[in-house]
């Protein structure tokens, strides 16, 4: 797979014009959040309040992942122990400036593939929805 010059060389990057917002992190999780399959996540600074309670009930150490809205390949992404005032201080700073992130509880045993983390892309193209007709992409190499 040729990088396109990125660094890291194994990111490929394509939508259709005006589709990007759909791929938004903060769009997903608003869209995820009750699902029983979606980590606990908070697309700040919308669920701020919601984010606050979390982490008052919580009875143990939390860690979060901080994830910016729209980077990809883990740029921008931190764990933080949500007792950390480094941590307690960036979200504050963010929220104020209505800067839209993401703060996902950390899977902290998560299902392993030979040792790796994991996730499945699946590259659908609808052609119609009356009749329904779509097509998967083929992906052939795996990263």
């Amino acid at each position: 797979m040729s990088d396109g010059g990125l660094e890291g060389g194994r990111h490929k990057i394509g939508c259709f014009l005006g589709s990007e917002a759909a791929n938004y992190k903060t769009n997903i999780t608003l869209k995820l959040n009750n699902m029983d399959f979606y980590p606990t996540s908070f697309a700040m600074p919308k669920e701020t309040a919601r984010f606050e309670r979390e982490v008052r009930k919580s009875k143990t150490r939390s860690l979060w992942i901080y994830k910016p809205k729209n980077d990809y390949g883990g740029a921008g992404c931190y764990v933080y122990d949500a007792r950390m005032p480094e941590f307690i201080e960036k979200v504050k700073k963010d929220v104020a400036r209505r800067r839209n992130f993401v703060l996902q509880r950390y899977i902290e045993n998560p299902l392993l593939i030979g040792g790796y983390k994991f996730h499945i892309r699946v590259f659908l193209y609808l052609e119609s929805m009356d009749p329904p007709v779509g097509y998967i992409h083929n992906i052939t190499q795996v990263c």
